[in-house]
């Protein structure tokens, strides 16, 4: 905060003229640092000039105001520090609630790739992402801003949609429409949970 504050790194480290820090987690382009002698602290100095500490990792893409359609393959995008190499990837449609996406292979860049498939039957304009370091959720980075995800109308299921009752080893017909811009080909699925 430019030195309005000042936060212990150590209070008795050797006069060696080094020592080694972990940067704080938390970004600041008005970073100082500030040496002083211990047993006489009118004897300081401080940095020339102000330096940046950047988060460990930031979230680039889906950051905010982005449309994604249900169904659609869609990058996660995110930046990293050197020091960190598994991660994390979560969605919320309601800004408490997390998902998992999925725990990816770290590249070995510091610009990472996770190709997401948007699931389907959800309309929400509160979503984001939210990226961790595996296993340290306290190194994380969220979306900037909320983005929408729309579903998509290329296939709809027109049968069962709700509410009907089958018994078991009962046979039934299953529908659906399609747009032109679907596929010819289908793969159909059941939950039971």
């Amino acid at each position: 905060d430019n030195g309005v504050t000042w936060t212990a790194i150590t209070t008795a480290t050797s006069n060696d003229g080094t020592q080694n820090w972990y940067a704080p987690v938390t970004p600041s382009n008005t970073c100082l640092i500030r040496i002083s002698n211990s047993n006489d602290l009118s004897v300081f100095d401080v940095s020339d000039a102000v330096f940046s500490i950047t988060p460990p990792v930031t979230v680039t893409s889906p950051n905010g105001g982005e449309t994604l359609i249900g169904c659609a393959t869609v990058p996660i995008t995110w930046n990293k520090s050197t020091c960190y190499s598994g991660w994390k990837i979560d969605y919320t449609l309601d800004g408490s609630t997390y998902t998992n996406i999925a725990i990816p292979s770290d590249n070995g860049s510091a610009n990472q790739t996770y190709n997401w498939v948007v699931p389907n039957g959800i309309n929400v304009s509160a979503a984001k992402i939210r990226i961790a370091v595996n296993g340290t959720p306290t190194v994380v980075d969220e979306s900037n801003n909320n983005f929408n995800i729309i579903p998509s109308n290329d296939v709809t299921v027109t049968s069962p949609n709700g509410g009907q009752v089958w018994q078991g080893l009962s046979q039934h017909q299953i529908t659906w429409t399609n747009l032109p811009t679907a596929s010819g080909q289908y793969s159909l699925q059941y939950s039971l949970d």
